[in-house]
């Protein structure tokens, strides 16, 4: 039934997130147990969509969004966001755009690796957003995927500092 997951959150932790890791597990065991279960009302799914993304972008605690992360909720984000996308195709109901951008905000709370955002297929999905017919889905898409450029980027210059550090210290072990 869909909408096991819409009691699953207390009003503390969709007004201010996730803060106990316990918690994200059981969120997670049951994203699992409602992935088996059919949607086939919008309504339903956008509002689960909704909720799940909302906390998860409310969720200030490192531990618990790494933690939600390292349980394949990011795969979860993505199926749901291609879902959204199919339904798109023959909706006119706003609230389906609007719970692509709460699952925008959620993936833009998510500390994730480039390599992950690849693997878990979400990168193209968001990519494909970016000529979404909605400017406000585009415009968050495209931070979205400027976050995730300048995390890179950042990434990459510390890593080439810690290598060039390393050379250097090499060179002066050798005078």
């Amino acid at each position: 039934n869909i909408m096991m997951l819409d009691d699953f959150f207390t009003l503390t932790e969709m007004n201010n997130g996730l803060t106990i890791p316990s918690r994200v597990k059981d969120l997670v065991d049951s994203m699992v147990k409602q992935s088996n279960s059919m949607v086939s009302n919008i309504g339903d799914a956008t509002r689960l969509w909704s909720a799940v993304a909302s906390a998860i972008a409310a969720t200030d605690n490192q531990d618990c969004l790494s933690l939600f992360v390292h349980l394949d909720g990011l795969c979860f984000i993505g199926k749901w966001l291609k879902d959204a996308l199919k339904f798109e195709a023959s909706a006119t109901d706003t609230r389906l755009e609007d719970s692509i951008i709460h699952l925008l905000q959620a993936l833009g709370k998510l500390s994730v690796h480039y390599e992950k955002l690849v693997s878990s297929e979400v990168g193209m999905v968001v990519k494909g957003l970016l000529v979404h017919n909605n400017f406000k889905v585009q415009e968050k898409a495209q931070m979205l995927f400027e976050t995730w450029e300048k995390r890179e980027e950042s990434v990459e210059t510390s890593l080439s500092n810690v290598a060039g550090a390393a050379s250097t210290s090499e060179k002066n072990q050798k005078i």
